[in-house]
């Protein structure tokens, strides 16, 4: 540890001693009396800061320039090891007062943002300094050395992108979305899992090429059924597709499921469940407008004729056979689902609500549990069949889920709580609106550049206009034009194979080391330009 560190100690030194150094040479450059020589400030800065280090001067010293008892690199490793000490200790001269400079100056000048990203990076710019300084002094070449500081950080950043071709664009929260779609089975392309604007320009550009578009569209649509099967998933329906045919049977199952749990139940229709209904009645009931609060009362007389048994004098409560009871909460569910309108929607949720919870509160626990396991079903695909009155025609007609109307049928059943995360069905919407911004778009200049590269138009055109012009036969021309036709599929096979797609979207590579910026370079460059050995870099 001993040569490196005097290496980096005499690099720091002479950077602390430059200013007196330029103070002298101005005095000789102006031809004053008294003067000194060039390194002599130098070398009485490292004698009073690095005693023992540098040793004595002796009789000895004036033939072969060494100092008795200081610590002399013998041999090569020994040479190497100060130069890569040398090398670090000129990276941190370099970065320090560069952030110095950072923090004095007026935030947002040039001068402050040019001094940060000099200063930035400083751990890499103290390890390629090593590197460098080694290179240079085991080679006693300083040009090697200055050829591996800026080759170093290219060559990484080369690595970096032959491991990890494509950079993530995405936030934190869209990375979080990504890995829950991973979990509910939904495997995304590259594009959608990056967020890559150009990757995204190029699965989209392959769904109008000859040959890919078949392909891509299909890899399109496997994410859409399987965002489909994760969201009927937690309604009880195995499916990978939201048809009429596949909701009217889920809306049946699970008709019958309640069906079977009411008729071994008997209700008691108590004095809480009239106290909830009222409840109901006030906060929504009597906001619905004149065409929609018939409908409403309806529901509420049939519902007062049973409280009217519980108000008489001692008797408090009176039994309802289940069967009767779920007949009216599934009248209520009927109406509500068909009905256009929003508030009277929420009131006749609101009443089976609590109809549901009377229910539950009669039933045996084993019972219970099942009713509650139904509700919960018939609760989320209600959300799914509300999304599917919205969306587009293409959406409904494929029996896609339109994540737009999804999001907002689960967000609108829980206002409040849908920004906090709340409800089972949360970070599925929120699923459905991260992908709802990563799928294929519409004529855009980057989709058109992307079709350019994806056929080779331009290499190929100018190949077959170069070949016209030299008196080709003009059918080997058009062969040639013609084989840019198979590069699309080739592409569209490769980003989206078994191991293709999750190679375009790891991030692997760019999370090892670090990334090569100006500020990086910048440092690099000024850390060599210490360097007593390339003084040429400084203009002398």
């Amino acid at each position: 540890m001993a040569m490196p560190l005097k290496g980096a100690e005499s690099a720091l030194v002479e950077t602390a001693a430059a200013p007196a150094e330029l103070f002298w040479q101005a005095w000789n450059a102006l031809g004053l009396p008294g003067g000194s020589q060039p390194g002599s400030a130098t070398q009485t800065a490292k004698d009073l800061l690095m005693p023992g280090v540098e040793g004595r001067v002796t009789p000895k010293t004036l033939v072969t320039g060494k100092r008795e008892g200081g610590l002399q690199a013998e041999t090569q490793t020994e040479k190497v090891l100060e130069g890569a000490g040398r090398g670090a200790g000129e990276a941190l001269s370099f970065a320090v007062p560069a952030a110095g400079v950072a923090r004095a100056a007026r935030v947002g000048s040039g001068i402050q943002r040019g001094a940060a990203a000099l200063s930035a990076q400083p751990a890499a710019q103290t390890a390629i300094g090593a590197a460098a300084g080694g290179v240079s002094e085991g080679t006693d070449m300083p040009g090697a050395g200055l050829a591996t500081a800026i080759g170093l950080p290219l060559a990484a950043g080369t690595a970096r992108r032959i491991i990890s071709p494509v950079r993530s664009s995405l936030t934190p929260q869209e990375t979080r979305l990504v890995d829950a779609a991973g979990r509910e089975g939904i495997d995304l392309t590259a594009g959608q899992r990056t967020g890559s604007k150009p990757m995204q320009a190029v699965e989209s550009s392959l769904t109008q090429l000859p040959f890919s578009a078949g392909p891509q569209t299909r890899v399109y649509d496997r994410v859409r059924q399987q965002f489909n099967t994760a969201v009927l998933r937690r309604a009880g329906i195995q499916a990978d597709r939201a048809s009429p045919d596949v909701l009217d049977h889920g809306f049946q199952n699970l008709g019958q499921d309640f069906q079977r749990l009411a008729a071994n139940t008997v209700v008691n229709v108590d004095r809480p469940l009239e106290a909830q209904v009222q409840r109901v009645a006030t906060a929504y009931g009597r906001r619905l407008t004149a065409d929609q609060a018939p409908v409403f009362n309806s529901y509420m007389d049939d519902l007062n004729q049973m409280f009217a048994v519980t108000r008489q004098p001692g008797v408090g409560r009176v039994t309802v056979d289940g069967q009767a009871f779920q007949n009216i909460h599934s009248d209520i569910a009927q109406r509500m689902r068909t009905t256009t309108d929003p508030d009277l929607r929420r009131a006749l949720w609101q009443l089976n609500e609590a109809l549901d919870q009377a229910m539950t509160r009669s039933m045996p626990p084993g019972t219970a549990a099942e009713w509650r396991e139904a509700r919960r079903q018939y609760s989320n695909l209600m959300r799914v069949d509300e999304a599917m009155r919205g969306g587009s025609q293409a959406d409904r007609a494929a029996g896609n889920i339109p994540f737009g109307a999804f999001k907002q049928a689960v967000q609108k059943a829980n206002t409040a709580g849908f920004s906090r995360g709340r409800g089972e069905l949360n970070e599925l919407a929120r699923i459905a609106d991260f992908l709802a911004n990563k799928v294929p778009d519409s004529g855009t200049a980057a989709r058109t550049r992307a079709m350019g590269m994806l056929t080779g138009a331009p290499v190929m055109g100018a190949g077959a206009g170069m070949g016209h012009m030299a008196g080709a036969d003009p059918m080997t021309a058009m062969a040639a034009g013609a084989g840019s036709l198979g590069l699309p599929p080739a592409i569209q096979w490769l980003i989206n194979s078994r191991y293709g797609r999750p190679y375009f979207a790891n991030q692997v590579g760019h999370r090892l080391g670090t990334p090569v910026t100006p500020g990086l370079m910048g440092g690099v460059v000024g850390g060599q330009a210490m360097d007593p050995s390339l003084g040429y870099l400084r203009g002398e």
